[in-house]
């Protein structure tokens, strides 16, 4: 297959090599100074639904000096007027080919809707090797390839720049596929990329591999952390967790060819529904204060992105606790217990029941089929391919069905 063609060894004989423990082999270092724009955050899609919201994105600025921010919606997510700073550093994203998503998709991309702003940069397809469990089925890359030049075609009428389909097993042929299939690679200069493994050194060679086979691309990791589901085996603690950030975001930082990453996720999730705690990369607790992971992202990139507030030793500041020209009232600098710090420094807690709550997100991981990262080859038709689907909405029709809260399970 194509990818026994690249210098880099693949991914399978990189995890195949590993020993069944958690390893850094890297020292682990607080990058002071990165690129401009490097660290930013994702929210995913039932961000919205938890408490606190809009008022986590602000926890969550304020405490990281983040630039910008990825979730999956085409419009804006605040909820509410009055959010410019919000809505303005939010990546958008087209998440399928539906007719009503590809419409509203070139609503923004070409500034159709009279008074409107446009954004910079409008992204395409979110994984849609694996698409979005219950709601949207997996399509071919000749299918991403048809919704894609829709787009393309109209490039001229539009400064919005195109990002190209982000995929869920990036070391798969799938992102090859649909740039044969589209003849478009020459029209993107940027790579969105998704990387999860426990490993640094696996994590590492992922973005290496993807580099060869794109070298005159620049990569954005828009979606990063050590783990996304309890398939992938990741049982890092909160402090291994914040050594796994440390020695990434360092890497990437160093490599030329790296311009941003997007750690995963801003608000409270879980990787493994079973034990909240295990492989938790969330910034923020369920109710919405700040974690420890979240002191540990503010101190990086501190001398190019500096959080608003560095230390915790800002109690008495006249802004804590008090509403903003927007009307949402601002994180407090309290913990729980009334002490000054403004860090949570237990484990996160598993969401009060009968509340809407952010369900797990796991990402599947198909057996053999074209486009896994285990398995290559296979014929037509094998497991995980899903070549001939076509995209269609489970159960919802509006364009907005990430918008659903769904209540947390007993």
């Amino acid at each position: 297959m194509r990818l026994a063609t690249f210098s880099v060894v693949s991914l399978a004989a990189v995890v195949s090599a590993l020993p069944s423990v958690k390893r850094q082999d890297d020292e682990v270092e607080v990058v002071k100074s990165c690129k401009p724009g490097f660290k930013n955050v994702v929210y995913n899609t039932m961000a919205p639904c938890l408490p606190d919201w809009p008022n986590r994105w602000y926890t969550v600025k304020k405490y990281s000096g983040i630039d910008g921010w990825v979730s999956f919606y085409s419009d804006a997510i605040s909820g509410s007027e009055g959010h410019d700073e919000m809505n303005d550093s939010q990546l958008r994203q087209v998440m399928s080919n539906t007719p009503e998503a590809v419409k509203r998709g070139l609503e923004i991309f070409t500034g159709a809707v009279e008074g409107e702003k446009q954004p910079e940069y409008l992204a395409l397809l979110n994984e849609p090797d694996l698409g979005v469990k219950d709601y949207i089925k997996p399509i071919s890359p000749q299918q991403s390839a048809d919704m894609v030049e829709l787009f393309l075609a109209e490039k001229k009428n539009s400064s919005v720049k195109l990002l190209p389909p982000s995929i869920g097993h990036p070391m798969s042929d799938y992102l090859q596929d649909f740039f044969e299939a589209c003849k478009c690679e020459d029209q993107f200069d940027i790579l969105p990329v998704h990387i999860y493994h426990w490993d640094t050194q696996v994590a590492k060679n992922m973005i290496r591999l993807i580099h060869e086979r794109h070298e005159n691309k620049t990569i954005w990791v828009t979606e990063l952390s050590p783990g996304s589901g309890p398939e992938q085996n990741c049982t890092l603690t909160m402090p291994e967790i914040i050594d796994w950030m440390n020695i990434m975001i360092k890497w990437c930082n160093e490599q030329d060819y790296v311009d941003k990453v997007y750690w995963n996720s801003g608000e409270f999730g879980v990787v493994d529904g079973d034990d909240p705690t295990k492989c938790n990369p969330s910034l923020t607790t369920y109710e919405g204060k700040p974690n420890e992971i979240l002191k540990a992202y503010g101190e990086l990139c501190s001398d190019t992105q500096p959080p608003e507030v560095r230390d915790s030793d800002d109690s008495d500041d006249d802004d804590n606790n008090k509403s903003d020209s927007t009307g949402v009232q601002r994180n407090t600098d309290q913990n729980e217990d009334g002490d000054d710090d403004p860090y949570t420094t237990g484990p996160p807690v598993r969401p009060p029941k009968n509340e809407t709550a952010l369900l797990p997100r796991p990402k599947p991981q198909p057996k053999g089929g074209k486009y896994s990262n285990e398995t290559k080859g296979g014929g037509e038709g094998e497991g995980g391919d899903e070549e001939a689907s076509s995209v269609e909405l489970i159960g919802v029709t509006t364009i907005e069905w990430w918008t659903y809260c769904a209540p947390n399970p007993e």
